[in-house]
């Protein structure tokens, strides 16, 4: 079971373990991808992360996922920017 003091409900407390999950898998996939120089799904990558964080963002309006919300957008934005500068045309 997740285990969050904030979630107030069962309901709530899956749906950010879920949430929370996609955003780490999209982030490891990105990661991977941009190491290996995979730029073949770049664009909709970025994309399902970007809805992922979208949706998460609620929560931690609420005040429901405490630091871990700062911790997962630091990840998104760091595999995001390492992606978009290995994938980016040199000039």
């Amino acid at each position: 079971m997740y285990d969050d003091p904030g979630a107030s409900t069962v309901t709530r407390g899956l749906e950010l373990h879920v949430l929370h999950a996609e955003v780490t898998m999209l982030c490891e996939l990105i990661e991977a991808r941009a190491a290996a120089f995979d730029f073949s799904d770049a664009g909709p990558l970025l994309f399902r992360l970007s809805e992922a964080l979208r949706a998460y963002g609620p929560y931690a309006e609420a005040g429901l996922t405490q630091v871990r919300h700062y911790e997962i957008c630091s990840r998104a934005r760091a595999a995001s920017l390492n992606l978009y500068m290995r994938w980016s045309p040199r000039s």
